[in-house]
């Protein structure tokens, strides 16, 4: 015959069905925002052109900078495997800064582009 044990004096514990519900009620509250936000763009505005798009033409020149970023990280990863001593380091100076020059711009536009976009009238007048 098998011991008995007794059985342990488990409480029911409420702390993570509560993180469960307050999650639930977050993500269900993001879901209702972000569905507002979108109605008046997507539908309200539906076929209007933008008066200010800034987008359109700088997109082409954030993508090439982009690639240039990603030439210039790649080509210091080679040279960091390729040059093995101190002494070479000023060689791969170029790749570096082209890998930096590169990625500032691009987020400088981007940022730029983000303002002019954000601060036009016609986004903070009330209709």
């Amino acid at each position: 015959m098998a011991p008995t044990h007794p059985l342990p004096n488990v409480q029911l514990s409420y702390g993570p069905m509560l993180i469960v519900l307050f999650l639930f009620c977050i993500e269900t509250a993001n879901t209702v925002l972000d569905m507002v936000l979108m109605y008046q763009p997507l539908i309200l505005e539906y076929g209007q052109k933008p008066l200010f798009f800034p987008t359109v033409f700088m997109t082409p020149i954030v993508s090439l900078l982009a690639v240039a970023s990603f030439a210039g990280g790649l080509w210091t990863a080679i040279r960091i495997v390729t040059l093995k001593f101190i002494a070479d380091k000023i060689l791969k100076h170029d790749s570096e800064l082209l890998w930096l020059v590169a990625a500032c711009a691009a987020d400088i536009i981007i940022a730029l582009t983000l303002v002019l976009t954000l601060a036009s009238p016609h986004l903070t007048s009330i209709h």
